[in-house]
């Protein structure tokens, strides 16, 4: 974000000391992580990568382990009080 559309190395910021191939691993996890999240970035082989926006994302569902997301959030969840009104 301090750097906002200026080309950045990811690699010698984030992991100078790792190996090639683990340092373009981490660099590829973390760009992918920020395009999740709604960051444009654009990437270029000989200058490296640089934020360009930031769009929110629609909608952001937790996956549970094992599970399927959901399109609907949950209305309930186990162990949740429920407010009750008599009239």
């Amino acid at each position: 974000m301090q750097h906002y559309g200026e080309w950045r190395r990811l690699g010698a910021l984030y992991a100078a000391g790792v190996e090639s191939f683990d340092r373009c691993c981490i660099v590829r996890e973390a760009v992918d992580r920020g395009r999740l999240v709604g960051f444009q970035i654009e990437g270029d082989r000989r200058r490296g990568y640089r934020l360009t926006g930031y769009v929110p994302p629609e909608r952001i569902y937790m996956v549970r382990p094992g599970g399927e997301a959901r399109t609907e959030p949950e209305t309930h969840v186990p162990g949740q009080l429920e407010l009750v009104c008599e009239v």
